[in-house]
C-alpha cells in the first residue's frame, strides 16, 4: 500500500513550550473536565464531582459537575496548589457557569461563589481573598474576578463554593461548569484582559523528525521515542526539551468535531540525548545535532507513587489515586472517593500495583489510554461494540493456534489483613484444576494474587472457576497485524489511527476465509518516518481473563510470618513513651494485668502458660543467665543498720603575753578541746539511679 501523503501533513509531534513574553496560560490543567472529574479539583467531605458531556452547549462539550451528597453548612471544592510565576503579583479567574439544580431539577436558588487561597513556598496558607459576589445564580453566566496576591505567595488555589441564596446547601444540590481558567500576570490590567487560555502551549517539531515510535500495552509504562535533527532545539542550548515537559503525538482526523487534531500518545519527556555530526561537511549546521527524545505516559507517575493500602473493590480505587496527578475513569466516571475499606497493607506497593491487584481480584481490565487517562473497567462494563478491520487495511496478519496458551490450573494468594497488627499475611489456596484440559494439554498454571473478595471456599472457588472457564481451551487467535496508514485511513471514519487499548476489533478475512472472532487490542505501536506510517496492533481473545500482573507482596519468612512478625516477634519487649491508652495495637503493657490465652496463644506459651503479665512497674530488666529466666529480685531501697562514727576533735589554742619581769616571751594561756562521738540508728535509703518512668510493652501477636 502507498501512503500517498507526507506524514507531516497529518501528524504533529508537540512539546510543551515556555509562554512568550506577555502570554498568559491557564494554571488549571483540566479546565473543562475533558479528562474526567479528578485531581485538579478536590471536593470537601460530603461533596462529589464528575465530568460529562453537556448537551446545553453547541457543539456539545465537556462539563464539570459539583454536587452535595448530604445537606451541610459549607460545600466546596478546591483546586490543587498552582505555582505562581516569579514577577506575577496579579491573579484572575474566569468560568462559564450553568446553575443550579436540586434533587428535583433546575433551581434558581442554587449557585456558586469563588475565592483565592494564597500559600507560601512551604505550602502554608498565608491568607484568602474575599469571595467574589455573594453568589451567582444566573444560568449561562460567565464570571470572573481579579486580585493582587500578598507578598511571599508561591502557590495559589481557587476555591469554588456551592451555595443557596436562602439557607445552606441541601442534599443533591448541583452546579455545572463548562470552563475554568486561572492566570497570573504582571499587572491587574494584563490579567483583566484574560480570555480562556489553554493550560499548555505547544510547539510542533514533526518537520525535522527522522522517526517516531510509540508503544503502549495494558498496564505497562507506555513510551515514545523520537529522533530529531534540529540544532535550534538542542537541549544544550535550548530549554524546550527538559524532563517533565509534556509531549504529545497528534493526528489529524476528520471526525466531524470542531478540532480535527486528536492525541495518539500523551506523556512527559523523560530524557533528551544529543549526538553531533562534526566531520561531514555536507551536513548543514541546522542538522548537525541529532536529538534522541524519549517520553513516558501516565503509567509512570502511577508506578512512582507509593500506595500501601489495598482496597476492596474497583469502585474504591479513586481513594488511592487521589494525589497521583493522573486522571482516571473507573467504570465510566471520574468521581472521587473519600473513604475506602482497606483489606491489605503492602509497604512495597505502588499505585499501579494496587490498580493491577484490584483489577485481578475483580477479573477486570485496566489500561492508560491515548489521552493519558487511567481506564479501569469491570468485566460487565467493557465496551461491546466491535469495529471491523477490513482485509484491505492490514498486512502481516499473525494468526496461530498454540497449545500452551491456556490456563487449566489456578492457585490463589489471598492477602489477609490482620486488624490487630495492621500487617498483611499471604494465605495460599488451591490449586483448582480442569482435569479434562490437563489430560489433553498438560498442566498450564497461573497464580492470582487477590484481595477484597470473601475468604470463603465458595467465593475463592468461583473466582478460580471463572478463570478456568475462560481459558482452559486453546483457540485460534489473532495475535497481531499491521495497518499501513494511507490518506483514506488517516481521514476515514472510524479512523484506524485512533484505535485504543481494549477496543474490540473483528478482523475481516480475505475472500473465502472466515472472519476472526472479535478480539481486544492489547498493544499498540506506531512506527513513523517522514514517508511511512505503520500501526502494529496486538490482540487478546475476547472473553479471556487478563493475565495476572506481578504485584509486590508482603515479604514472608519461616512459618509464613510477615516481615513485621520476623522483625518484631511475639514476646519482644520494648519501651513506649506515650500514654497507656496509646499503646499500639498488638502490644500489651507489662503491668501485671491478665490477658486472654485464646486471643494471644503464642504469648501465653512464652509466658509459661500463664495469663498474668509480668509487672515491670518500678523495675529494671536484667539479662538472664546467672539469674533464672523470669525470676525477680532486688529492691528500690537499702536498709542501713545502727552504727557509730569515729570520734573527732577540734583544738582551739591562744597565746598570751608573759608579764614583764617573768622571763619574757609568750605562753599558752588556755587549750580547748571540743569533740563529738558519732552514732546512728537503722534507716532505709534509695538506691535508684536518676530515672524517668516509661511503659514496658510486649508484642502479643
Amino acid at each position: 500500500m502507498s501512503q500517498g501523503f507526507s506524514t507531516a501533513d497529518v501528524l504533529r509531534l508537540e512539546i510543551e513550550r515556555d509562554p512568550a513574553p506577555g502570554e498568559l496560560v491557564n494554571l488549571v490543567q483540566n479546565p473543562n473536565g475533558e479528562l474526567g472529574g479528578w485531581g485538579w479539583l478536590t471536593p470537601q467531605a460530603g461533596v462529589n464531582m464528575f465530568g460529562s458531556v453537556g448537551s446545553w452547549l453547541t457543539p456539545p462539550r465537556h462539563v464539570l459537575t459539583i454536587y452535595t451528597a448530604v445537606a451541610q453548612a459549607t460545600a466546596y471544592a478546591t483546586t490543587e496548589l498552582m505555582r505562581v510565576k516569579a514577577g506575577h503579583p496579579s491573579v484572575g479567574w474566569r468560568l462559564v457557569f450553568r446553575g443550579g439544580y436540586d434533587g428535583a431539577g433546575l433551581n434558581s436558588s442554587v449557585g456558586y461563589k469563588v475565592r483565592f487561597d494564597f500559600y507560601n513556598a512551604s505550602r502554608a496558607l498565608i491568607s484568602s481573598s474575599q469571595y467574589w459576589s455573594a453568589g451567582e445564580f444566573t444560568t449561562g453566566y460567565k464570571g470572573g474576578g481579579l486580585g493582587t496576591m500578598p507578598a511571599g505567595t508561591a502557590f495559589v488555589a481557587l476555591r469554588i463554593d456551592l451555595v443557596r441564596n436562602t439557607g445552606t446547601p441541601q442534599a443533591f444540590d448541583q452546579i455545572d461548569f463548562n470552563e475554568v481558567c486561572v492566570a497570573t500576570g504582571t499587572s491587574l490590567d494584563q490579567v483583566g484582559s484574560m480570555v480562556f487560555y489553554p493550560p499548555v502551549q505547544y510547539v510542533d517539531v514533526i518537520g525535522p523528525a527522522l522517526s517516531i515510535n510509540t508503544s503502549r500495552d495494558e498496564l505497562n509504562v507506555g513510551t515514545l521515542s523520537a529522533s530529531i535533527r534540529d540544532a535550534s532545539i538542542d537541549p544544550s542550548t535550548s530549554t524546550l526539551i527538559r524532563p517533565g515537559r509534556r509531549v504529545r503525538l497528534m493526528a489529524k482526523v476528520d471526525d466531524g468535531t470542531a478540532d480535527p487534531w486528536k492525541p495518539v500518545f500523551t506523556g512527559k519527556i523523560s530524557n533528551g540525548k544529543v549526538t553531533y555530526e562534526l566531520k561531514d561537511p555536507d551536513v548543514p549546521d541546522s542538522r548537525r545535532a541529532k536529538i534522541e527524545l524519549t517520553a513516558t505516559d501516565n503509567a509512570t507517575p502511577l508506578s512512582a507513587q507509593n500506595r500501601s493500602d489495598g482496597v476492596s473493590s474497583l469502585a474504591e480505587l479513586p481513594y488511592l489515586l487521589e494525589g497521583c496527578g493522573v486522571p482516571w475513569n473507573i467504570d465510566g466516571n471520574g468521581d472521587q472517593v473519600s473513604t475506602a475499606t482497606i483489606v491489605a497493607k503492602n509497604e512495597n506497593a505502588s499505585a499501579l500495583d494496587q490498580v493491577s491487584i484490584a483489577r485481578d481480584s475483580a477479573h477486570g481490565f485496566a489500561w492508560v489510554d491515548r489521552l493519558g487517562v487511567l481506564q479501569v473497567r469491570s468485566r460487565t462494563k467493557m465496551p461491546t461494540a466491535s469495529s471491523p478491520l477490513l482485509a484491505t487495511e492490514y498486512t502481516d496478519l499473525d494468526v496461530d493456534y498454540d497449545t500452551e496458551r491456556c490456563i487449566n490450573e489456578v492457585t490463589i494468594k489471598y492477602l489477609r489483613l490482620n486488624p490487630v497488627t495492621g500487617e498483611t499475611e499471604e494465605i495460599p489456596y488451591g490449586p483448582w484444576r480442569n482435569e479434562t484440559s490437563i489430560l489433553e494439554w498438560g498442566v498450564r498454571s497461573a497464580e492470582f494474587t487477590v484481595q477484597g473478595i470473601a475468604e470463603e471456599s465458595s467465593a475463592l472457588a468461583s473466582f478460580a472457576q471463572a478463570v478456568l472457564d475462560a481459558n482452559s481451551t486453546p483457540k485460534i487467535r489473532v495475535n497481531s497485524t499491521t495497518v499501513i496508514v494511507d490518506e483514506a485511513t488517516a481521514q476515514g471514519l472510524p479512523s484506524r489511527v485512533l484505535v485504543d487499548l481494549y477496543d474490540l476489533i473483528t478482523v475481516k478475512g480475505v475472500t473465502g476465509q472466515p472472519d476472526r472472532a472479535p478480539a481486544r487490542v492489547a498493544s499498540i505501536e506506531h512506527k513513523i518516518t517522514p514517508d511511512k506510517w505503520q500501526i502494529v496492533l496486538g490482540f487478546v481473545a475476547e472473553g479471556s481473563v487478563a493475565s495476572p500482573q506481578f504485584t509486590p507482596s508482603p515479604p514472608t519468612g519461616n512459618d509464613g510470618k510477615t516481615i513485621g512478625q520476623l522483625l518484631r516477634p511475639v514476646g519482644e519487649v520494648t519501651m513506649f513513651m506515650g500514654a497507656k491508652a496509646d499503646i499500639p495495637a498488638g502490644w500489651l503493657a507489662l503491668d501485671g494485668s491478665t490477658f486472654s490465652a485464646t486471643q494471644y496463644p503464642k504469648l501465653y506459651a512464652l509466658n509459661g502458660n500463664s495469663t498474668t503479665l509480668p509487672n515491670m512497674a518500678d523495675r529494671f530488666p536484667i539479662g538472664a543467665g546467672t539469674k533464672a529466666l523470669g525470676t525477680v529480685g532486688g529492691s528500690p531501697t537499702a536498709n542501713v543498720p545502727a552504727h557509730t562514727h569515729p570520734d573527732t576533735f577540734a583544738v582551739s589554742k591562744t597565746f598570751a603575753a608573759v608579764p614583764t619581769g617573768t622571763g619574757g616571751g609568750n605562753r599558752l594561756s588556755n587549750i580547748d578541746f571540743t569533740g563529738a562521738v558519732g552514732s546512728g540508728g537503722a534507716a532505709s535509703i534509695s538506691v535508684l539511679n536518676p530515672w524517668r518512668s516509661i511503659w514496658f510493652i510486649v508484642r502479643a501477636v
